[in-house]
């Protein structure tokens, strides 16, 4: 009678963070990377009594938000203001209304 062999694979998951961003794993071996583009930074900008604020076009799928307040049940309401691209950057031209302090943030939904 012939003798059965039994092999085990030891399946193994690890990563760490590199310094430049992204995600390295080691699977079977094999080096797996993959890259986050970081969140694009809000540019703010006066021209007078209007706030310019801007994006990089290449951060898609972002939408400008605002709130009167920093709480922790913060209410972000969508700023319906079109964009228009200029310069390779999404930009937002708004009126700042006098005394009201406005908190503004990029969500991707």
């Amino acid at each position: 009678m012939p003798t059965r062999q039994t092999r085990t694979a030891r399946h193994s998951l690890s990563g760490s963070r590199p310094p430049w961003g992204g995600y390295l794993s080691s699977y079977l071996g094999r080096i797996l990377e993959a890259w986050f583009a970081p969140a694009p930074t809000l540019r703010i900008d006066r021209d007078g009594d209007s706030l310019l604020l801007s994006w990089p076009l290449a951060a898609t799928g972002y939408h400008l938000e605002t709130t009167t307040a920093l709480t922790m049940n913060t209410a972000w309401i969508s700023n319906a203001t079109p964009f228009v691209i200029t310069n390779g950057r999404n930009l937002v031209t708004t009126n700042r209304p006098p005394d009201v302090q406005l908190f503004y943030r990029l969500r991707r939904p």
